[in-house]
């Protein structure tokens, strides 16, 4: 089926076009309506855009209205719910599911999902490496479990569990396109740039190819780059705020492109904000607010937004821990700033990237970092 390789160009749109029909002549297949959702909300995830999340949102309806004993029409709506912000009532859908088919590796997934964004991170770990022993031969949980071991700070663990989802799937660009980053954070440089082009040569029109390749030369140094394979990004995904946000660094450190900056940021805080809306205690959403608006100039509302996340009842990820002391350096806030920066290396955040990170060379000049470096281990 389609949907079991969402990796491959094009696949996404043939199983739209092979289940809306497929739906139509059959409304009462609740089967067929959880499918088109799944399609739906990848659809969604690909180009951010609400009206695929508004389709998903009918059709998992009209799932659960055709049969609720059906495990996967309870999954459809509990992801969609998840990808409203609504959290908690995804977990009761989302549970049911598991209840209904205890051996449903995608309802895991989609249960530690939820876990990870309320802050539950010791639990979506156990749930993401249930779902691979569920579905040992399936790539899809594998690569997510590499994606919680990456945002965890967990780069080697992430490597190994891409590695072999690649043996299953090695023409798989979603996985090669992690795998670039997991290189890169453990200074694997050659080995990154050699994936990016893999990615690219399968195919150069997949936006988070361009989006982390940007990303990679930013740390490398090479901003100039950057900016032309992020440029790319978001010209093929206009709405997304993480891609703005990282053009926004990349025209603020390549020569002669800083003027071009704060338009950029303006779009990602535009958007950030929109999403934020939806879910309230997305911390590593709300740190990358923080950090758009501390590069345009608004420190105070940026410290705001550092304020709120440490409100948040929920664990801080090394990643957030990391975006809040780039705010906190950039607000002239240097011990805090060497503080959280302490906390995100402990917690395991690349040092790969806090070694290439422009906003804190200045930082990295000052003896008390040079002897939190020389302490910490080097990933």
């Amino acid at each position: 089926m389609y949907l079991a390789r969402y990796d491959r160009k094009g696949n996404i749109d043939r199983a739209i076009a092979v289940l809306e029909p497929a739906v139509s002549q059959d409304a009462s297949n609740a089967a067929l309506h959880a499918a088109l959702t799944e399609a739906y909300l990848l659809k969604y995830s690909s180009l951010n855009d609400r009206a695929w999340l508004q389709k998903a949102s009918e059709s998992a309806r009209r799932a659960l209205a055709a049969n609720a004993d059906l495990a996967a029409a309870h999954a459809a709506q509990g992801k969609t719910l998840a990808e409203n912000g609504q959290n908690d009532e995804a977990s009761i859908e989302l549970q049911r599911a598991i209840v209904l088919d205890p051996l449903s590796s995608g309802a895991h997934v989609a249960m530690a999902k939820v876990r990870f964004a309320q802050g539950q991170i010791k639990e979506a770990g156990e749930l993401y490496e249930k779902a691979v022993a569920l579905a040992p031969g399936d790539w899809i949980p594998i690569s997510w479990l590499g994606v919680f071991y990456y945002r965890s700070a967990r780069y080697a663990e992430a490597l190994d569990v891409w590695q072999k989802a690649l043996t299953l799937t090695p023409d798989n660009i979603l996985v090669l396109r992690n795998l670039g980053p997991g290189y890169f954070a453990t200074r694997q440089y050659a080995e990154a740039a050699a994936t990016f082009q893999r990615a690219l040569e399968l195919d150069q029109t997949a936006v988070p190819t361009w989006a982390n390749l940007g990303t990679a030369r930013y740390f490398l140094g090479q901003y100039a780059e950057a900016a032309a394979a992020l440029e790319k990004a978001v010209e093929l995904a206009p709405n997304n705020y993480l891609y703005w946000g990282n053009l926004g660094d990349a025209y603020r450190c390549a020569p002669g492109s800083r003027h071009k900056a704060p338009d950029a940021y303006r779009t990602a805080i535009r958007l950030a904000r929109e999403k934020l809306a939806l879910n309230l205690n997305d911390t590593g959403l709300r740190g990358s607010l923080a950090v758009y608006l501390a590069k345009s100039g608004d420190t105070a509302a940026a410290l705001a937004e550092v304020a709120q996340i440490e409100r948040t009842p929920s664990e801080v990820s090394p990643g957030t821990r990391f975006k809040i002391a780039v705010v906190l350096e950039l607000a002239r806030k240097r011990n805090e700033a060497l503080d959280a920066l302490r906390q995100a290396i402990k917690d395991g955040y690349a040092r790969a990237e806090v070694d290439n990170e422009p906003e804190l060379a200045s930082l990295r000049a000052d003896s008390r970092y040079i002897d939190l470096a020389g302490r910490a281990p080097q990933q």
